[in-house]
Order: C-alpha cells, then structure tokens, then sequence
C-alpha cells in the first residue's frame, strides 16, 4: 500500500474514533449522531425539497369558492401548495406574491396541513389573502420557496389568471329527446344553458365538479305562461341557474322531473351547462305547449365564473324564431 493510502485510511479510522469517544463531528452536508458514544451515523442532505405543484384559488371567508388558477382585482383567496422533503425534512415554505398583492417583497408564509380545493389535496397553504385592488386581466406569476432543516431550498413560479369581468348568460334552448313529441315535456329531452364564459362549477352546486350528477327538474304552472328551475337531487333547494319563463303553456300543474324513476342529469362543457329531463311525477300535469313565444331566462347572481365574479341577472331571450320548445 502506498503511504498516502495508507494515511487516507488512518485519517478515516481517526475520525470515525474520535466521533465514538468524543460525540458528533460535523462536515459540511453531513448530519450525525451518537448515542452512548457507541454509535457512529452519517447520512448526507444535497437534494432541497421538491415543490410539485402549486395554485391560488378565490376564498370567501377562508372556504374555497370559484375555481383553482382564477383571481380577480380585490378578491379573497389563498395559496396551496404540494411540499415534500424525503431527507431531513421541510423547515419551512414561503410564497411570492409580488406581482398580487401587498407591497415590496409580498412574501407569505405556508403552513402544513391537508387542504382540499378543485378536486385536488395539498399539504401547505397560505392565510387568506387579499389581491390588489387594481390587478390588470391576464396572467400573473407568483413562486413558492421551500427550505429543509439542512439548509438546501428551492423555487418554483407558477401563474394565476386575472379576470376582472362578470360572467352573464348567453342563450337558453332546448333539445327534444330522441322519438319525443315536440312540445310536450318528457324523459329525455334537454335544456341548455349558455354563458359568456365557463361558470365556476361549485358556485352551481356545492362539490360539483361539472360531470354528470343527479338534479331535478321541476315545471312551474303559471298563468298565463309556465316557467321551471333546477333543484338538487333531494328536490329540497333550487339551484342557482335561474328562473325560465317559457313564454307558453306546457302543464296544468307542478311537475317534478326526475324526483322518481329515472333522476335527471346536469353536466357542463365549456360554457354550457345541460339539463337532461327524468321520469315526471306527474304525468296527467305534462300537456303539450301551443304558441310560438321564445323563452327569457333570468339568470342568478349567486353563480359565479371561475374568479369568483358573480353572474350578471341580465334577462335572456332565447334565440332564433319562436317555436315549440323540449
């Protein structure tokens, strides 16, 4: 063996002694311990935590509302973000929001926890914070930096996008089912909602992620013309897609599609939401419509778009040439 090997080796034995009898030695980028002076451990920390994924999402009173990557000038929301460290652990987890609000450095804190929003579950997130009160449309870089207990840290940018402009309806139309009789509700035939934009699904109906979930829907008997709504799945609230007078008359009495039988449905596409009808309860009730008026939809503020921007209640009339509707 050659004498500088020979005094690598000794150099090792040395430290690896002097750690047993007189405690832990330390090197930069090490962690050790010794218990008893009897055990020798060294692991090494170079790799910094790894920020996978990270969103703002609108707030009202610290729950979430509207969807994850919207904000608009002046609103509430939070920061969520998704921290892990497999080695010494993540000490501690900031975020810029420079260009979002406050001033100078913007800088929050992220606290650990289990925080579900849009579906998805992070492990930090911020207080409640509020946007500048004047916030350009567009989108707006924010980072989240995220430091472990051996001093490495890491930052990663991610956007959010601003939008300052109320959503409102567009068009309400109807579709007749497959073999149905045209004006005359029944299983199967569908109203559509249109918006300017897509409408924050859980402003709609809470939990509801826009796939097709239970409803129902119930026809008003009204003089002189009918109108309907949408109601959960219980037929106990009506949900917040309005009020549509159908300009004519389709029923002699209420009549609640999809509380028996076959449910009704609502899904959403894009900037559509549609309705597809049940089993009616009432059958004798389910006439068929004469006239040709075209329907007004009166939609309700209490939607809202994915920033939390309520729904403008501006009425509605249904395109094209009155007709027979569902």
């Amino acid at each position: 063996m050659s004498s500088s090997r020979r005094l690598t080796s000794c150099l090792f034995v040395a430290a690896v002694i002097a750690a047993a009898e007189g405690g832990v030695a330390a090197a930069a980028g090490f962690t050790s311990a010794s218990s008893a002076a009897t055990t020798f451990q060294a692991a090494i920390d170079w790799a910094a935590p790894t920020v996978s994924g990270a969103t703002i999402s609108p707030t009202s009173g610290g729950a979430a509302v509207g969807s994850p990557g919207f904000l608009h000038q002046g609103g509430l929301y939070r920061l969520y973000a998704n921290i892990v460290d497999s080695n010494s652990g993540v000490a501690s987890a900031t975020a810029s929001l420079l260009n979002l609000s406050g001033s100078g450095s913007s800088t929050v804190s992220l606290f650990r926890g289990t925080y579900g929003v849009g579906g998805t579950t992070f492990n930090f997130a911020s207080t409640e914070q509020t946007a500048l009160a004047l916030l350009p449309e567009g989108a707006r870089q924010f980072t989240v930096t995220a430091a472990d207990n051996a001093g490495n840290a890491t930052t990663a940018t991610y956007s959010v996008m601003v939008d300052n402009t109320s959503p409102s309806g567009s068009d309400i139309q109807t579709v007749n089912a497959t073999s149905g009789t045209n004006g005359h509700p029944e299983v199967g035939d569908k109203v559509i909602y249109t918006f300017s934009e897509p409408i924050a699904p859980t402003s709609i109906l809470a939990g509801w992620d826009g796939s097709s979930t239970n409803v129902v829907f119930r026809f008003l008997n009204g003089n002189p013309t009918d109108s309907f709504a949408v109601y959960n799945a219980s037929n106990s609230t009506q949900l917040p897609l309005g009020l549509v007078n159908t300009g004519k008359k389709y029923v002699t009495g209420t009549v609640n599609f999809g509380a028996t039988g076959t449910p009704s449905t609502m899904v959403q596409s894009g900037s559509t939401i549609t309705v597809t009808l049940g089993t009616a309860d009432n059958l004798n009730a389910a006439s068929s419509a004469n006239g040709g008026v075209n329907m007004t939809w009166t939609p309700s503020s209490a939607a809202t778009d994915r920033a939390a921007n309520p729904l403008l209640p501006t009425a509605v009339l249904e395109s094209g040439v009155g007709d027979l509707d569902f």
